[in-house]
């Protein structure tokens, strides 16, 4: 709310814009190799219909690849709080992964 005239910004500004969101929040520096904008005018994306099982089975699949870990709006759910959970759930995936090797 309260937000809607940021969408009236070209694509490089609202990519400029979450970069230094990113470097103020999480201390991220480097930019981005591609960046891709896309507009949901008071809107919330929704999945399809079988998502969940086209999610499962992907999940099944990427098990079968040892360090290979996807997470992202794509998977467990769309808001931040979602990406940030999911986030946190694979990078502690990740690092059990890379500790386990290292021993």
């Amino acid at each position: 709310r309260g937000r809607e005239h940021l969408l009236d910004l070209d694509d490089s500004e609202l990519a400029g814009r979450a970069c230094r969101e990113l470097e103020a929040i999480a201390g991220i520096q480097s930019r981005p190799l591609h960046v891709e904008v896309y507009r949901w005018p008071r809107a919330m994306p929704q999945y399809i219909r079988g998502h969940r099982e086209r999610v499962r089975r992907i999940r099944e699949r990427v098990a079968l690849q040892p360090g290979l870990f996807v997470t992202g709006a794509a998977y467990d759910g769309i808001g931040i709080p979602d990406c940030i959970r999911d986030a946190d759930q694979t990078s502690a995936k990740l690092s059990a992964y890379l500790w386990g090797r290292a021993s």
